[in-house]
């Protein structure tokens, strides 16, 4: 029986059908994981730009989701930022 988490990560409820010594199958959706370790690079990326722009002192990671669509990265700093800093974050993640 599969069951999703409904955040893209799914696990396999074997009940008792697995035991000592069974032998089991898995799979990964190879395009699926590659959405993914993209969008995790993504969040590297965007974290360095971010602590390149705002200061390395100043912005803390506060959480993060990757998904094969998106990712969402959450920080934190003393201060929104300019229109000015999001250009110059979007410049250096985006180069």
């Amino acid at each position: 029986v599969l069951v999703s988490a409904g955040d893209g990560a799914d696990a396999v409820d074997l009940g008792a059908a697995l035991r000592e010594g069974a032998t089991a199958t898995a799979w990964v959706d190879v395009a699926r994981r590659r959405r993914i370790e993209a969008h995790h690079t993504g969040t590297h990326v965007l974290h360095a730009a971010l602590r390149r722009t705002l200061g390395a002192e100043t912005v803390m990671q506060a959480g993060s989701f990757v998904g094969p669509d998106r990712l969402r990265f959450d920080f934190t700093h003393a201060a929104p930022l300019t229109d000015a800093q999001l250009r110059e974050v979007e410049g250096w993640a985006n180069a």
